[in-house]
């Protein structure tokens, strides 16, 4: 918008402006969507973007932060009905990026990237759904089988559908099952697995609620113990958008770790003796000479190392140290793991416990060796010798 002054008889001003006015987005029959764009450094998105689909059109279209922390503000009508995707593309330093939105009610339905972590897109938002969608979808209490997942009810249903199957399986192709609690447990799943669950609302009479999800979990690996991945900076200001995936046997089990600010940042997984412990997927940010890294086992010693880009593959070891000592002492010989000894000495013999661990121990063995003498006695009718009574000749031992 421009205006200018009008002083009469053809005098006017110069045109001031110009003004930049948005008009508000008018509400659909559910009302407006509200999306905001933050990012934790402050710089901008740094090429990443967020498109937003309705019903599978495309209504925005690169919408980014330029520079600056944010919020960014975009509005998005929306009908009854209406199935609305936030498709994110990453730009360089991702791991700062962030999006929140909100609801016809300016209620927050979900919130991706925290500032650390790398947004997922989401898709499949319902608007003012007939059947309201389940939230809160949650996995707890994984073990190396099975897990539980629960969520909260959406509106008035009673009854739910469960969907789930290997990370990134096609909906319809998981297992399904139907529940009347908001939760359900899931069995006969296998170790050191990714597996990706969708729940969905049924209100009766063939009216269901978008499929909500994925959550996400990953059960530990069989016979696992405590291994860690300790990050280093050395200017001690963090790793500058630096991230790194760790897999186990080829599974990504902790993915974008980094250290948020400071010297050091430890990430604790479970890995088994044996199994393949690897890092990948590393994500360049600014000052990749400060990053270095170790990777522990459960004694705390370090069994990898290296520096940014580095994968370090090892193997994972969850054999406790152990050293023993024996003393014994015997005569003439000794049979100590099987062998026979007849000199005493210091001896070490390495053993294997019923999970494949060696265990170090070491014997102080002492030989006293049994000495021979020969006696004559020359007696009439008798003779007492070491307590016993003797009456014939002979020889004794």
């Amino acid at each position: 918008v421009y205006v200018q002054a009008d002083c009469g008889s053809g005098n006017v001003s110069q045109w001031v402006g110009p003004l930049t006015l948005t008009t508000a987005v008018a509400p659909g029959s559910c009302g407006i969507f509200t999306l905001e764009l933050y990012d934790s450094w402050g710089d901008g998105w740094n090429g990443g973007s967020l498109d937003v689909v309705v019903n599978g059109v495309t209504y925005y279209t690169g919408l980014t932060i330029v520079s600056g922390p944010g919020p960014e503000t975009y509005q998005v009508a929306v009908d009854i009905g209406d199935v609305v995707d936030f498709n994110y593309t990453s730009g360089s330093y991702a791991g700062e990026n962030s999006y929140k939105v909100y609801d016809q009610n300016n209620v927050l339905l979900f919130e991706e990237g925290s500032g650390t972590s790398i947004p997922n897109s989401v898709s499949g938002v319902s608007a003012c759904p007939s059947c309201s969608d389940p939230t809160g979808l949650t996995a707890s209490n994984v073990t190396v089988s099975g897990a539980d997942v629960s969520w909260t009810i959406g509106g008035t249903e009673a009854a739910w559908n469960v969907e789930y199957g290997l990370s990134g399986f096609t909906l319809g192709s998981g297992t399904i099952t139907s529940t009347t609690t908001p939760s359900y447990s899931m069995s006969g799943l296998s170790d050191n697995t990714s597996y990706d669950v969708y729940v969905q609302a049924d209100c009766g009479s063939g009216n269901v609620s978008q499929w909500v999800g994925p959550i996400n979990f990953i059960t530990p690996i069989i016979n696992g113990c405590a291994h860690s991945l300790v990050m280093y900076d050395s200017y001690g200001d963090g790793w500058n958008g630096n991230l790194v995936d760790i897999t186990l046997n080829g599974v990504t089990i902790v993915s974008g770790a980094t250290i948020s600010s400071g010297f050091s940042e430890t990430v604790f997984f479970s890995a088994s003796t044996g199994s393949t412990i690897a890092l990948s997927n590393w994500t360049t940010g600014l000052y990749t000479g400060e990053v270095s890294w170790e990777i522990v086992d459960v004694n705390g010693t370090v069994i990898s190392s290296g520096v940014f880009g580095e994968i370090g593959t090892t193997t994972g070891n969850c054999c406790p140290i152990i050293n023993g000592t024996d003393v014994t002492v015997s005569c003439d010989s000794a049979v100590w793991n099987g062998n026979t000894y007849y000199t005493s000495g210091i001896y070490i013999d390495t053993l294997q416990t019923s999970l494949g661990c060696d265990s170090i121990v070491t014997m102080d063995m002492t030989i006293n060796y049994s000495i021979a003498t020969n006696d004559s006695l020359v007696a009439c009718d008798s003779a007492v010798w070491n307590g016993n009574t003797y009456y014939t000749s002979g020889i004794y031992i």
